[in-house]
């Protein structure tokens, strides 16, 4: 039968200057909702009901100055009221006692109170938060057990993780035997992680990247190898996996995301010829997608480096990819005497050494003949 279905995503904003429109946004029957700050009404209910989950014996009119000072911190965000009181909570503090409540100094903004509640942890505690974190917002037991063993045995990170479940900071995402936890806000994570030093990011994204290359040696997770060689300083490793992300993506036909890959591989200071494969490829899908001037703009680059290294067959492929000619044979409509016919990159002729003596600087000589107008063909 044909039944309706209904999709809800949720997402934040994203990042990424590319992405500022996301193309779920273009589907047919998409529609929009945007959340907005919390009414007053609602701060109230929300309040009242964290009340009663964290001070459940606790009864009464909901005190005015706590109610206020709620809603002036949060401007109406949720999760800020909700780690308010949680905060309130952690130091053992009676929200209902208005002189308790404003002899306490409460931390101004989100991140700050965050932070505030991870410094009372325990260093145990911490130290796991801090190194799941690198995880993702979701992390496996076993990624957090196997890649960091330094934590302790399974039953002591347990034991922290489960504390921290209590303390609504990350809470049970699935049980045995796939078990996992999540951060329950993805901010929360941010702030965990951001309280690492660059170095110390660095050291832990390689630490389970190689991990991660160890346990999945036949399905290598590529795209998440990319991710935390990515934020390492080990550039040929970054390069490797951002260049194959790339290629996957390529393949199907995620073109946004392959161009942000080879963008990001371009970075990592690749050899000659991987520059100009990057930058080939970049033009082959901006050429598919209709951006012909970027993608003109990423062959001349190609182009540059081959004639620059002098990479003869390099510079040939360049060429061909710049003219926009897919055909086998190129041929200069000029006062030269004959046309130039070149094997195509990967063919026999190609592989048997087909002599590039001069040939480059015909087609670069035909190409300036040619002019900016001009056609080889």
């Amino acid at each position: 039968e044909n039944l309706p279905l209904c999709f809800v995503l949720a997402y934040r904003p994203p990042d990424l200057a590319r992405l500022q429109t996301l193309s779920v946004e273009g589907l047919p029957h998409f529609t929009k909702i945007e959340l907005s700050q919390l009414g007053d009404a609602d701060m109230e209910q929300l309040i009242r009901a964290k009340l009663a989950q964290l001070f459940p014996e606790r009864t009464g009119a909901l005190p005015k100055a706590l109610a206020e000072e709620l809603a002036a911190k949060s401007q109406g965000n949720p999760f800020f009221i909700e780690e308010l009181l949680n905060f309130l909570h952690d130091r053992g503090l009676n929200p209902f006692d208005e002189e308790s409540f404003e002899a306490l100094e409460i931390p101004a903004s989100l991140q700050t109170l965050i932070l505030s509640r991870i410094d009372q942890l325990t260093e145990p505690q911490k130290v796991t938060l801090k190194v799941a974190s690198v995880i993702g917002r979701v992390f496996p037991f076993s990624w957090l057990y196997g890649y960091y063993p330094i934590l302790g045995d399974e039953e002591a990170i347990k034991m922290n993780l489960s504390e921290l479940s209590k303390l609504d900071l990350t809470p049970l995402d699935t049980p045995e035997p796939e078990l996992a936890y999540l951060f329950k806000h993805i901010v929360t994570q941010e702030v965990a992680y951001e309280s690492l030093s660059y170095r110390r990011r660095s050291q832990l994204h390689e630490l389970l990247a190689k991990y991660l290359e160890a346990i999945y040696p036949d399905d290598l997770p590529v795209e998440t190898l990319a991710f935390h060689y990515g934020r390492t300083d080990n550039l040929a490793k970054k390069r490797k996996y951002l260049r194959r992300a790339g290629e996957i993506a390529q393949a199907a036909f995620s073109n946004e995301t392959a161009l942000e890959y080879i963008e990001q591989a371009l970075d990592t200071s690749p050899d000659f010829d991987d520059c100009i494969d990057l930058h080939l490829n970049a033009g082959s899908i901006l050429q598919m997608i209709g951006k012909w001037d970027e993608a003109k703009i990423h062959f001349q680059e190609a182009l540059q480096i081959a004639e620059k290294q002098k990479l003869s067959q390099r510079n040939i492929e360049c060429l061909v990819k710049w003219q926009g000619a897919g055909s086998r044979r190129i041929r200069c409509r000029t006062n030269l005497p004959i046309p130039v016919s070149i094997p195509a990159p990967g063919s026999t002729g190609w592989n048997q050494g087909f002599s590039f003596s001069g040939v480059s600087e015909i087609i670069v000589r035909c190409v300036r003949a040619a002019g900016p107008g001009g056609r080889l063909g």
